[in-house]
């Protein structure tokens, strides 16, 4: 059934396209003055009883008060048009300089930042560098000082030693004073 609509569809589509080119060239029927032109701009006004062959795949018959209206309506739109195109463009562009305005000062913040976290890097580097340099001399002069306190324990005990040594001789002395003095003086 497809089939027969679709042939059928296709004969009278090709009888129709046929019909068309066959209009004769030189057409008993009278042309209205400045023959028929479909890229006017105007329409052409024709007179009751005339005959029109039509040449173009669309024809629009309106009246001349409508045409009028149509124009007006035109106009109008055009005129709302442009002033809503007007200020659309104006939006735009406004809402495209504060866009490339942001967009600038975000690349400039960004870079800023950047170049700060590369500041920061590079202080921190070199604090971190001074900071072991610190803690070096600092256990350098621990190890100093330990020495150093090790060497004062080590003079202490033998300052002790002495002075025990020499307690223990001024006491022998005394001792041994007192015995030859108890023994030579009785």
């Amino acid at each position: 059934m497809k089939g027969w609509l679709g042939i059928l569809f296709l004969l009278g589509g090709a009888g129709l396209a046929a019909a068309q080119t066959a209009l004769p060239s030189t057409s008993p029927v009278a042309e209205p003055p400045g023959a028929v032109c479909p890229q006017a701009d105007v329409p052409q006004l024709l007179l009751p009883h005339t005959s029109l062959p039509l040449l173009t795949d669309s024809a629009y018959l309106i009246s001349p008060a409508r045409y009028r209206f149509y124009q007006q309506l035109h106009r109008y739109v055009l005129d709302t048009t442009a002033r809503a195109g007007d200020s659309l463009v104006t939006s735009y562009a406004r809402s495209l300089q504060e866009t490339q305005h942001a967009y600038e000062t975000l690349l400039e913040r960004h870079q800023t930042s950047s170049q700060l976290a590369t500041q920061t890097l590079r202080n921190t580097q070199i604090g971190l560098g001074q900071l072991g340099r610190t803690l070096d001399q600092t256990q350098y002069a621990l190890e100093q000082t330990a020495r150093s306190l090790e060497a004062a324990e080590a003079q202490a005990r033998v300052a002790r030693r002495r002075s025990l040594v020499r307690h223990l001789v001024f006491g022998a002395g005394g001792i041994g004073a007192g015995l030859a003095l108890g023994l030579l003086l009785p």
